[in-house]
């Protein structure tokens, strides 16, 4: 019996006689009827055809076939590292991985979201692999940042894969969600927040009033910061035992090698008691939670408003109305509370309520001139709401009022409140 490898025509083993100098062949039989050809630590060159011969006339033989395969094993230096480009730019992922059978290469992201293909004309598809050797992304953008998973496999195992990080570099961008935030004075904790978009990590911080120094965590100041991915922070500024002094323009700022970027928020301070400063009569409202001027609507309802008597003539945004058309406004405006007061010239009616539509608390004077009474004159209905200008710069004396301007609470106490309408009520005849 021999033994020949079929393709190279190389005599292996006869009869129980090694013949190749392969270390690792050897032969063995069982009764010189069954015979064996044994390789020991099979190689890739060990592949091919091997015949196995009987000497006998005519001879006898047959052939068998050795197949070797390989398990998938990356290139070095045909697979990528990781990766860093500026946004908009193209980046491109190679990957290219040995063995029997040729391994196929497929890429998916780490994270499981979708792999977005852009094609020169700007049209995108997402998809969450894509098979091939080669990954392009084109302009690529922060969304695409992460990491990529180059998978190779042939059935054979195990399955491979590769982690490459694509990091794209960009300037830092900040987005505060509210940037215009009052708070009750005495109020236990005031947060304020700052997202900030920045690759590579940016260096932030907060500072109050435009200073030059940055804020740090004490007993008063709590400084967070979450971070929500390799290039998204968020940071947040925790005020506890709110004072008015804490009120005042606050900036996020971040900086890293590509740029710098700040963000403000606006912090005002509302008083809800009536002695802030050691005098007057209590308020039994607790300070509670801080404002945010976004259209949401306060949990306090203030006895609030400025209210004054300008000339039709003179201010044509004031909304005059008539007497018989208080219910008319009375359905628009919702439920009020009327206080009357008398003097010997006339009457003034004030009616403080809650606007339906703006959730402001307004409050309404009626006048009633006894001498213009006397002489024909009518009642007039005077709704007047002082709006208030959040910068810190504002002047209240100064403030216009125009169709489009938007409308905040002034809180005042309820003894300026009792001075105002006996003031009305003794001093509005005498502009008539």
């Amino acid at each position: 019996v021999g033994w020949v490898k079929a393709d190279s025509k190389a005599i292996q083993a006869i009869h129980t006689h090694v013949i190749t100098h392969n270390p690792r062949v050897f032969v063995s039989h069982s009764g010189h009827t069954e015979w064996h050809l044994h390789i020991k630590t099979v190689r890739e060159e060990d592949r091919g055809s091997y015949m196995c011969q009987i000497n006998t006339d005519p001879m006898i033989s047959q052939v068998s076939f050795l197949e070797v395969v390989i398990p998938p094993d990356f290139i070095p230096e045909e697979t990528s590292g990781d990766m860093m480009a500026p946004e908009g730019s193209t980046v491109k992922l190679n990957c290219n991985a040995k063995g029997h059978p040729t391994p196929t290469i497929q890429w998916r992201r780490e994270n499981n979201q979708n792999i977005t293909l852009k094609s020169s004309s700007g049209a995108k598809v997402q998809m969450a692999t894509y098979e091939g050797n080669i990954l392009r992304l084109l302009k690529v953008t922060r969304a695409d940042m992460g990491a990529y998973l180059c998978i190779a496999s042939n059935g054979v195992p195990p399955t491979i894969s590769k982690r490459i990080t694509v990091s794209v570099h960009f300037h830092p961008a900040i987005h505060v969600p509210n940037q215009l935030v009052g708070a009750p004075i005495g109020s236990p904790n005031v947060t304020l927040e700052c997202n900030i978009e920045a690759y590579p990590r940016s260096i932030h911080f907060w500072t109050k009033d435009r200073g030059s120094s940055m804020i740090i965590s004490t007993e008063r100041y709590e400084v967070r910061e979450i971070l929500r991915s390799m290039f998204e922070v968020k940071m947040i500024l925790i005020i506890h035992s709110f004072r008015r002094a804490d009120a005042g323009s606050y900036e996020c700022i971040a900086k890293n090698s590509l740029g710098d970027n700040q963000g403000v928020v606006k912090l005002h301070a509302l008083n809800l008691n009536d002695d802030d400063d050691g005098g007057g009569e209590k308020s039994n409202k607790s300070p509670g939670n801080a404002f945010v001027y976004d259209n949401e609507e306060s949990e306090y309802e203030e006895e609030t408003v400025v209210v004054t008597r300008t000339p039709e003539s003179n201010n044509p945004y004031y909304k005059n109305t008539k007497a018989g058309d208080r219910n008319r406004n009375k359905g628009r405006e919702g439920t009020r509370d009327h206080e009357t007061s008398h003097s010997g010239r006339g009457t003034s009616t004030t009616s403080t309520g809650r606007h339906k539509n703006t959730h402001h608390t307004y409050t309404s004077i009626n006048t009633n001139n006894n001498n213009n009474n006397k002489n024909g004159g009518s009642n007039q209905f005077q709704t007047v709401i002082v709006p208030v200008n959040p910068s810190e710069n504002s002047d209240s004396s100064s403030a216009h009022i125009t169709p489009h301007s938007t409308f905040f609470l002034v809180p005042i106490t309820s003894t300026l409140l009792l001075i105002l309408r006996l003031l009305i009520s003794h001093l509005v005849p005498s502009f008539i």
